[in-house]
């Protein structure tokens, strides 16, 4: 019986980083994107997976909370997702 390969591991490890290199914990993230903190933890750990919405919401409300991602960092989060980027309007 083949294991379902998890299609967000990327995006979670990705995500884990930048939540670390902002010293955010899933209850702050939650406050910034207005998301529920139980759900950014389940994210966090594999127990639910992001809509396209979601990931471009993390990403840019990471993005506006601190200078240490950068809009590198930004898209690196949302590529990691499998999503395809925002188009600039």
């Amino acid at each position: 019986m083949d294991v379902p390969k998890d299609r967000f591991r990327k995006f979670r490890r990705e995500l884990q980083n930048q939540m670390k290199t902002c010293q955010l914990s899933a209850y702050a993230l939650g406050r910034l994107t207005g998301l529920d903190p139980t759900f950014i933890k389940k994210l966090v750990v594999g127990a639910r997976n992001p809509s396209r919405k979601t990931v471009l919401l993390i990403a840019k409300e990471i993005r506006a909370y601190t200078t240490l991602v950068s809009d590198s960092d930004a898209a690196r989060l949302i590529k990691a997702s499998g999503f395809p980027p925002p188009r600039n309007v």
